[in-house]
This record gives structure tokens, sequence and C-alpha cells, in this order.
């Protein structure tokens, strides 16, 4: 929904994960996921930008040369980077000669756009957030909740989608959903009569 081609191997790995839950049901709904993937593969101007999906065109050309800047500014600024919000500005004066894109709004790599304009000490901070969110989601066993932000890290290596609105948002209301759900249950579970 988002159009982002990165999101839209998230939800491909998502939907794999899914499908792997049903249990003794994954193999009916395997003919129902095949389906729908001729489906696409017979029209696939249905999936408008994600279509391109599989292509190194030049939008992932140029997340190359943006990732080169981003380790740049990181070697840089190695503890506090350049600034949060200013990696725009620091790939106008350091971008290469030549580079695809003139502007960018971040360095397309959640890792990488941390380093950038925060250092290590960003990163630092935004590993024990995880940590901690993460400690708290084995505890819980909550572990479809894991794959979820499995998935919008890994999807991290290709964009800044974690926090974009469209992905984090959800991203967010669907955790704090799975963690009230899991909770109660063990609040339940737990209760003293």
């Amino acid at each position: 929904m988002t159009g982002s081609r990165a999101a839209f191997w998230g939800w491909l790995l998502l939907l794999g994960i899914w499908w792997w839950g049903l249990g003794r049901w994954r193999w009916s709904m395997l003919g129902v996921l095949v389906g729908g993937a001729f489906l696409l593969a017979w029209q696939p101007e249905w999936l408008g930008r994600l279509s391109q999906a599989t292509t190194l065109d030049s939008s992932a050309q140029s997340r190359l040369v943006i990732w080169q800047v981003a380790i740049r500014a990181f070697l840089e600024y190695p503890w506090t980077g350049v600034g949060f919000g200013n990696f725009p500005v620091y790939y106008q004066i350091h971008r290469p000669h030549g580079a695809l894109e003139a502007i960018t709004g971040h360095a397309h790599n959640l890792w990488l756009h941390l380093l950038a304009e925060g250092g290590g000490l960003a990163l630092l901070g935004f590993l024990v957030w995880l940590g901690g969110v993460l400690g708290w989601l084995i505890r819980l066993r909550a572990g479809r909740v894991l794959a979820l932000v499995a998935v919008a890290l890994v999807l991290g290596l290709f964009d800044f989608s974690f926090f974009f609105a469209g992905v984090y948002y959800t991203l967010l209301l669907a955790l704090g959903f799975y963690i009230s759900r899991f909770d109660s249950f063990l609040q339940d579970r737990h209760k003293i009569p």
C-alpha cells in the first residue's frame, strides 16, 4: 500500500511466515497463493510501481551511492553523526560527481541513516531500546510479533522504512495489539484467585 518496493518484499516475507503458521491448513492455502502469484505475473501492471521490485533500476543503483555517502558521514563523525535531519544537506555537499540522485531525504538504510545522522551513540540508543522490546517479546513468547519486528529490521537494510509513517504506524499498532493480547493472556493465567 505504501508503494515501497522494500515494504513489498517485507509483505511477501510476512506472507510466507503467515502461510507457515497455518499448520495443517497451509497446503490448502498454497493453491490460493500460487494462483495469486500467477495472476500477478500475468497482469504485473496491477502491482503498479511494485512490479519493478526485482529490477536494478536507477533508484536501486543510486542507493549504492547514497550508502557510500552515509558511510562517509559516519566515518567523519563516528560518535555524533552529522546531526538529525542533516543527512540530506550532507548528501548534497558530498555526493559524487554524476550521482543519479541530486537530492535524497534519507539514506535508504535504517542502520546507515542512524550512523550517519546520530553516529554510534544513536545506533547504541536504538539497539538498547530494541533490545528491551525484543527481550519483552521473548519473555511473552510472542513469536509472531518477533517475526514482524524481524521483517521490519531486515527491510531496514534496504530502506528507512522503520521510521517511515506508512510502515512504523502500522508496525507500532500491530506491536501494541499483540503485546496487549499476550500481556493480558499472561496476566489472566497468573491471576491470584
